[in-house]
């Protein structure tokens, strides 16, 4: 489901992108797609760019010899905000790609981690900077073979508020350099759903992390800052610890109105007729155009 919103002021040239049926899987070799030249690194250790030049598009893509866990951590983050990005891609070795984390300006990205089910899989980091104006950079660790937690606050949080069932979480009228996490699960195995209804972040400097967990490994961490509603999450629990962890994290300046989001366990299975409940209209498109 592709979904468009627009804001009251200002709009831009839009969108394109091609669809396509029976795509053929793509190797390695196809990272090469987001940038001219791709460095690829395994194992555990260090990705660090920095001071950087303008006009500049680099590549690093991780990965590990043989399917295992693997996590990206940044420890420094400096980029010009709103014009030099850093994305965190998460790739599975076959067709499926997605950005997962669009970082500019200082606040320090949230852990990433993935648990790989071939040897292909990996993440991929982009860079990108404008012709004007440069900072630091940054510098991350990966890591393979990262060791399962049964906490789902580690790495993100020292504690959190764990919640269950349905109700309604809020953070609003946060405050400077706040890094929170709330972990929602359900009492047993069952549908999870999370829909937002109200979001409104300092853009680029405060963060609102809605991060996949399922009782070992965190994975598919998806980042939202500005004030566009994020779109609703769901899962499948496979077990009673499975949840989504919810982190925020505030710089050390301007603060807005924060987030509130409504979480139901056992919400019910949609079909495609469902899809409408994102839009007032749906077009339903098949093939390749």
């Amino acid at each position: 489901l592709i979904t468009f919103l627009s804001d009251g002021q200002t709009t831009r040239q839009g969108f394109r992108l091609k669809y396509q049926c029976g795509a053929e899987p793509v190797s390695n070799d196809h990272v090469s797609d987001y940038c001219n030249s791709v460095e690829v690194v395994t194992g555990t250790g260090t990705i660090s760019h920095g001071p950087y030049d303008n006009d500049e598009q680099l590549c690093w893509f991780v990965t590990c010899d043989s399917p295992t866990n693997l996590r990206i951590e940044f420890a420094f983050f400096e980029t010009e905000p709103k014009y030099d990005f850093v994305d965190v891609i998460e790739y599975d070795g076959g067709i499926h790609s997605s950005v997962i984390g669009h970082y500019s300006g200082y606040s320090l990205p949230f852990v990433s981690s993935m648990n790989m089910e071939n040897s292909q899989a990996g993440f991929l980091i982009k860079f990108q900077s404008d012709r004007s104006i440069s900072r630091e950079g940054f510098s991350l660790k990966y890591r393979c073979g990262a060791s399962s937690t049964s906490n789902p606050f580690n790495g993100y949080c020292d504690s959190g508020e764990v919640v269950t069932g349905t109700s309604t979480l809020s953070h609003l009228l946060y405050e400077n350099n706040q890094n929170l996490c709330w972990f929602i699960t359900c009492d047993s195995p069952t549908s999870l759903q999370l829909d937002f209804n109200f979001f409104d972040m300092q853009e680029v400097f405060d963060f609102v992390n809605v991060v996949e967990y399922d009782g070992s490994f965190h994975s598919n961490t998806v980042s939202y800052s500005g004030n566009t509603l994020p779109p609703s999450s769901s899962m499948e629990m496979v077990n009673g610890q499975t949840g989504y962890l919810i982190t925020f994290l505030s710089d050390g300046q301007t603060t807005r109105q924060g987030f509130r989001l409504k979480y139901q366990c056992g919400a019910e299975p949609v079909s495609n007729d469902h899809v409408s409940d994102y839009c007032n209209s749906v077009e339903v498109v098949t093939g390749t155009g």
